[in-house]
């Protein structure tokens, strides 16, 4: 878009590979007016030339988030720039109370000075698109936006074929290696999704998930902290607090000198150590932070992982009516999240007192390996493994949208049998033959999940189902006949 407005803006001067780019910001109501999109420069027959993709709705939650967070920020929008008369003014450097000039690097040189753009110019989104978009919506609801500030990086983009393959293929550069954000790094970081902020305070808090400090060892003055002598200096005190440690056992870096883990193979026991200032502290690890949902058989410490965990307490505390997509996007009321926090330590404290094997986990020490005797090569117990847990928590908060307490509906789920050995989770969900879960087809967790509903009392109907197409399909899983299933149910009705 041309403007008949020129432009000053303070700016750095830089290069990567054969880019020539240019560092500064713009005002938000400047964005909305000078940018806009490829596809709004060219006709649509020459977008196979542009570099732009198209766009979608994406721009309408982008709106939202800058009339609705106050700490809102963006990373840098990337714009190409072509026709009119940009002009570069390098600023120079003088020598002054502060450093002499003669002494600064080389690549200072020419860094520093004025961009300004003369308004004929045209400017489009390399990288950004949507953000412009949200920009331009956010605009139109509240004016008072339009003096924030965002960082633009300008690169120059020349309209001839060789032109557009450059720009092309730095477009395509950008965005091949934006990946999009892990849920194991939301649950880490985001500071607006309620079900994170509770799901960190749980590991932090509650004695179910968080490490539990075993013992700390002074350190002298000098101390090295070498990965060999770590496991020595450590042994008095896994000796004195009667924690049995394999002479095989070995320490992983995990943070270089502030975080290592010890892994003792032969136990099953994960142990974390950290540098706390004058002291190695030693943690009990009781919920895996891994990046996927997965939990290794022979994991003989967490109980599930945090992604797991994540994913119950989204199924829990999800709530009906609610636009639940939006709602984790801004951040509510400390009292809101309180409740909602209430509500999640009520659930897990319900399943520990109608679950004996989690109240032995929790008050469990160390080298008792609960997790290891619970998640074993015989199946275990359901809870103990991620789909197991995650179905259970599923059936619970389907009785509750049915019009049970979530304390009855944990009670009755608790008095069905958990081990995995058991019907009818063998065949369904756990292989007996080659000892593993059988999670691939989602049609087993389906099936699982309305035969456990069906024992508590629940009615299918309200899922979608009946008895009859239940029996039929589990029927098929197992490979047999449906005059031999016989499905049992401890209750009537949920009522």
């Amino acid at each position: 878009m041309r403007s008949n407005n020129k432009l000053t803006l303070p700016a750095l001067r830089a290069h990567m590979g054969d880019w020539i780019y240019y560092v500064t910001f713009l005002q938000m109501d400047e964005i909305a007016k000078r940018i806009e999109l490829a596809e709004d420069i060219q006709p649509s027959s020459t977008l196979k030339e542009m570099i732009q993709r198209q766009i979608t709705d994406r721009s309408n939650p982008i709106a939202e988030y800058l009339l609705n967070q106050s700490q809102r920020f963006f990373n840098s929008l990337i714009v190409g720039v072509y026709g009119g008369s940009p002009n570069w003014c390098e600023l120079a450097i003088e020598t002054n109370q502060l450093f002499d000039a003669e002494t600064l690097p080389l690549y200072l040189e020419g860094a520093l000075g004025i961009l300004e753009l003369d308004g004929g110019e045209t400017l489009f989104a390399i990288d950004g698109q949507h953000r412009v978009e949200g920009i331009k919506k956010a605009l139109e609801e509240n004016d008072t936006l339009k003096t924030d500030e965002v960082s633009v990086i300008f690169v120059a983009h020349r309209t001839e074929r060789d032109g557009m393959e450059r720009t092309r293929r730095l477009f395509t550069t950008l965005n091949r290696y934006a990946k999009p954000v892990k849920k194991s790094e939301i649950i880490a970081l985001d500071e607006d999704d309620t079900i994170a902020i509770i799901t960190r305070k749980l590991v932090e808090e509650h004695p179910l998930f968080c490490d539990r400090l075993l013992f700390s060892a002074e350190l002298k003055p000098d101390s090295r902290l070498e990965k060999r002598e770590i496991l020595e200096f450590l042994q008095e005190g896994f000796h004195l607090a009667e924690i049995p440690l394999s002479r095989n056992a070995t320490v992983s870096v995990k943070q270089k000198d502030l975080v290592w883990l010890i892994i003792d193979y032969e136990h099953q026991q994960t142990y974390t150590v950290r540098n706390e200032k004058s002291k190695l502290a030693v943690y009990y690890q009781k919920i895996s932070t891994a990046k996927t949902k997965a939990i290794y058989p022979k994991d003989g410490n967490n109980i599930t992982s945090i992604i797991t965990l994540y994913d119950v307490l989204e199924t829990v505390l999800r709530e009906k009516g609610k636009n639940w997509h939006n709602f984790k996007k801004f951040r509510p009321m400390p009292s809101i999240i309180s409740q909602y926090y209430s509500r999640a330590v009520q659930f897990w404290d319900t399943m520990i007192a109608h679950f004996p094997p989690l109240k032995e986990f929790k008050e469990t020490f160390p080298g008792k390996s609960v997790a290891g005797q619970y998640r074993s090569e015989s199946g275990g117990n359901l809870l103990f493994r991620p789909v197991g847990l995650e179905m259970v928590a599923s059936v619970i908060r389907e009785a509750t949208n049915q019009g049970m307490e979530e304390k009855e509906a944990i009670k009755r789920v608790a008095n069905i049998s958990m081990d995995l050995a058991d019907e009818p989770w063998v065949g369904l969900l756990w292989d007996k033959t080659n000892q593993r879960m059988l999670t691939e087809s989602s049609n087993n967790k389906k099936i699982a999940k309305q035969l456990l509903l069906y024992r508590i009392g629940g009615d299918l109907t309200k899922i979608g189902t009946n008895l009859e197409k239940v029996r039929y399909e589990y029927a098929g899983l197992l490979n047999k006949d449906e005059s031999e299933i016989e499905l049992l149910q401890q209750y009537k009705s949920l009522l």
